[in-house]
């Protein structure tokens, strides 16, 4: 049986010189100094690696690490993979297939860049828009929870963010149905936000060629559902519609040649119906956001635990932003 520390990024740019610098990412500084730090402590593997692990072909090296990278961001193909093919390192990479059409923000990501570009000190104010707006929905719309029950209920601090910003993430990610979601979202962000989605999205997701390009270099490209929903609240058909979305997204990435194929769960929410259809469409292994080591094995394979980048030593990351 072996152990590998899985390590999840998300968002990797030199933040003071971007667009949004309060988004909750990687600097570029701090990641190269992460990596540093990895590789003299570590035995950096690959998602291969994993996979002849998992088939008994052989075992991993003691202090086994494996990179991965979620959401598709655009900063995966400028920064991160230059990065790793200059050190000889192989990275895995989950884009949900909507973030790769470079078309609309995902729901996910209009809630990062409207608490970056607003400020996280300023969360109080978003929060009430989304109560101005919300409680004018519910006068129209029976059914509803009461904002001061949604309050109530999701208002607690998580690993890295206040209660009022779990609240705001929460509310917009899956406690309101999909419609009304969708509605206050795009009424705050047409309010909040200093450029058009299209440009946001251009600006924010990598393209299918760059997936090609860095499949070919031996990158893993693996699975991070179709809309980068919270796959243990949708039904079955609704699973099955997001892991088929982006498996056929997958044979297109890797031009008709044989892969296995993983996946990130989006916010590490998954259950046993999705854990059934991965399986039975072949998927080699899975990775939630439980925080831990992993133990490689047959039986867990599914459901394996990361550590988010900040919980290894680095030079200056700033928090990450799930």
């Amino acid at each position: 049986m072996s152990t590998c520390t899985i390590v999840m990024f998300h968002y990797v740019r030199d933040l003071k010189h971007s667009r949004y610098p309060e988004i909750k990412g990687c600097d570029l500084a701090a990641f190269r100094g992460q990596l540093d730090y990895i590789q003299s402590t570590y035995v950096p593997v690959s998602a291969d690696d994993i996979r002849a692990c998992l088939n008994g072909e052989r075992s991993l090296p003691p202090e086994a690490c494996l990179l991965t990278f979620d959401d598709g961001y655009l900063d995966h193909y400028t920064d991160v993979f230059p990065e790793l093919v200059k050190r000889g390192l192989s990275g895995c990479f989950y884009p949900p297939v909507n973030a790769v059409q470079r078309d609309k923000v995902l729901e996910v990501n209009k809630i990062h860049l409207l608490l970056a570009h607003v400020g996280y000190a300023a969360t109080d104010r978003l929060i009430e828009t989304l109560r101005c707006e919300y409680e004018r929905m519910t006068h129209q719309r029976t059914g509803l929870p009461s904002f001061e029950d949604l309050w109530k209920e999701y208002a607690h601090p998580g690993r890295f963010d206040t209660a009022e910003v779990i609240f705001f993430k929460r509310v917009l990610q899956h406690a309101l149905p999909l419609d009304v979601r969708t509605v206050l979202l795009d009424r705050m962000f047409r309010q909040h936000m200093d450029a058009d989605e299209i440009t946001l999205a251009r600006e924010l997701y990598l393209s299918k060629d760059m997936l090609r390009i860095m499949a070919k270099a031996g990158m893993h490209i693996g699975s991070h559902g179709t809309s980068h929903a919270w796959l243990d609240k949708i039904d079955v058909d609704a699973q099955r519609r997001e892991i088929d979305g982006s498996l056929a997204m997958l044979e297109t990435v890797y031009g008709g040649k044989t892969f296995f194929w993983s996946i990130a769960y989006p916010f590490g929410g998954n259950n046993a119906s999705l854990q059934e259809i991965c399986s039975r469409r072949g998927a080699v292994f899975g990775m939630t956001t439980v925080a831990g080591p992993a133990t490689v094995s047959w039986q867990n394979r599914l459901v394996l635990p990361r550590l988010d980048t900040n919980d290894l030593p680095h030079e200056s990351a700033t928090e990450p932003h799930k």
